[in-house]
């Protein structure tokens, strides 16, 4: 009878911390104290030309992320985490993106009708310009540019990869809320980059 006594209470106790361990993740999941935040990678350009500050690579992206009630917070922090010829490298170093403009080929028809190929360039409108420190806006997407940089990857010149080394599908963005919080985004699956990066002149 003891035996038995015993088990049940091992059974009922085992059921009572299975319980709370499902209460503590559902918690965990739907807690309000913690900011939300929605977004993705919208572009995403490895080979940005001329890297300043002698860096290797400039990965440039554009993003777009919206803030989600009840809790408003700003961004403390940028984080790249990407893979280079089957190898993870992370950069938090952030430059202006408006060092770069997008080039857009378009096609216009002149005044006889004819179709005629030209470029449009526009200027890179940097995110974390935008962003500010204030709390983000609720429900109210931002979009912007994001570069970041990225040094010292490689000993020998040699061993130097093509920017088409980098896994784009498994690169990640990662922001850093008020709080220390961190938020990962990827690239949007059907992505597609509408031109290439050149120099800005100004």
């Amino acid at each position: 009878m003891a035996i038995v006594a015993l088990v049940l209470i091992i059974v009922v106790a085992a059921g009572f911390i299975v319980w709370r361990v499902m209460q503590r993740g559902r918690g965990a999941s739907d807690d309000g104290s913690r900011a939300k935040l929605r977004g993705e990678i919208l572009e995403l350009y490895c080979d940005a030309p001329y890297p300043p500050n002698g860096a290797d690579y400039a990965l440039v992206l554009r993003v777009a992320l919206m803030s989600l009630p009840p809790r408003s917070s700003s961004i403390k922090g940028y984080r790249l985490e990407t893979i280079c010829a089957g190898v993870p490298y992370q950069s938090s170093v952030l430059h202006d993106a408006s060092y770069w403009i997008l080039n857009r080929e378009t096609a216009r028809l002149d005044s006889e009708g004819r179709s005629s190929v030209g470029t449009d360039q526009s200027a890179l409108e940097d995110f974390q310009k935008r962003a500010g420190t204030d709390p983000l806006p609720h429900n109210r997407e931002l979009t912007g540019w994001l570069a970041f940089l990225f040094s010292g990857m490689f000993a020998r010149r040699i061993d130097f990869q093509p920017p088409e080394s980098f896994d784009v599908h498994r690169t990640r963005l990662v922001i850093i809320d008020s709080s220390g919080a961190e938020h990962r985004f990827s690239v949007h699956p059907g992505f597609e980059n509408t031109g290439s990066l050149g120099q800005s002149p100004s």
